[in-house]
């Protein structure tokens, strides 16, 4: 391990005498870096792709890609200190969250780490506190694409506390609810969202569906009560959007009457 990290400073270095000694590095030059840098980062030598990042970044220290690449790197040797690093660095460098965040994203993933952006977000939200609620949206995001329903509950409970009129922060809240089987609760968030926009066809559908599911099992409603809401529902969104599927759920339901 001394090892690699020795060669990793040492590579660093010897680029840095040879900027200190005033010679101009060619794009050709970077491109050589950054190819270097690539080959480290594939075969997952993260102290030696890092010491490339930062000669990188002190020669085009806008490049975004390096950052978040950075970043991963990082991470995957439990960094915490260097990735907060480089992420001031991108704030002094005036640019955007959402550039560094999607990138921290997409590597991860794309590496199948998604867990380190998770990480990463916590980390930020822990060590900067004033950006806590952008980062809860992040998080928020990340936890739906999960389907985890318990984070996903916390976080636009959490968010609505502050915005109770986003509706998508509703239906995130009503999905998880079903997803944790707390049926009434999303019921009542589909059905705040059709307050709000009554031709929500998504909202439409699910409440449809789950007054026809309720028809045959235990229900507070008697089981016509949940027909007729259920056939209420549908037919609006099928009005909304005609499919085979709406219109065989429908008939079901006239069939019976």
């Amino acid at each position: 391990m001394k090892v690699v990290v020795k060669k990793a400073i040492g590579m660093a270095v010897a680029v840095m005498m040879l900027l200190g000694a005033g010679k101009a590095v060619a794009a050709s030059d970077y491109d050589a870096m950054r190819l270097k840098a690539e080959r480290f980062f594939g075969y997952q030598e993260w102290r030696s792709a890092l010491a490339m990042y930062e000669v990188m970044l002190d020669m085009r220290p806008k490049d975004i890609p390096t950052y978040y690449l950075a970043i991963f790197a990082g991470g995957m040797l439990g960094n915490e200190n260097q990735q907060m690093n480089f992420f001031e660095r991108t704030q002094k460098q005036g640019i955007a969250l959402d550039s560094i965040f999607s990138g921290v994203r997409r590597v991860s993933f794309g590496n199948g780490e998604g867990d380190e952006y998770e990480k990463f977000l916590k980390l930020v939200r822990e060590r900067q506190p004033w950006l806590s609620r952008g980062i809860d949206v992040y998080l928020l995001d990340y936890y739906s694409f999960r389907n985890d329903a318990e984070r996903m509950i916390e976080l636009a409970e959490r968010l609505l506390v502050d915005t109770p009129d986003n509706m998508e922060y509703v239906r995130i809240l009503a999905k998880a609810y079903m997803m944790a089987s707390r049926e009434a609760e999303s019921v009542e968030c589909y059905k705040h969202i059709l307050k709000a926009v009554p031709d929500d066809y998504d909202a439409l559908l699910c409440l449809g569906v789950y007054y026809h599911n309720a028809i045959r099992s235990e229900s507070p409603l008697s089981a016509q009560d949940c027909a007729a809401l259920a056939e209420a529902y549908l037919a609006e969104a099928y009005r909304l959007r005609p499919t085979p599927y709406l219109a065989s759920l429908l008939a079901s339901l006239r069939s019976n009457h």
